[in-house]
């Protein structure tokens, strides 16, 4: 199974010598639709495109200078069908 899926992911890098926005912005450089929000970020692609984001992210977070990272992490997949972004949020546009 091969679906779209959504991730709502939210970095949080600690760190004494870096800006912490300028670490997430670096990390989430990819191909994917991502759609950055005030408090986490939107991905969508399938389970495999969006979890090799989130790791890419993590490990360019950790190597561009935080001492830590944490991350939250909320998936949402359907079985048998692509999850939708119109489904969830088209009536608001």
């Amino acid at each position: 199974m091969h679906h779209i899926i959504h991730a709502s992911v939210q970095f949080v890098p600690i760190s004494t010598e870096n800006e912490p926005y300028a670490l997430i912005d670096k990390a989430l450089e990819s191909g994917l639709f991502i759609q950055i929000g005030p408090l986490e970020t939107f991905i969508e692609g399938t389970y495999e495109e969006v979890m090799s984001v989130i790791a890419e992210a993590k490990n360019t977070c950790l190597q561009a200078g935080a001492q830590e990272l944490v991350i939250n992490l909320r998936l949402h997949c359907k079985r048998d069908f692509d999850v939708s972004i119109e489904e969830k949020i088209g009536k608001y546009k």
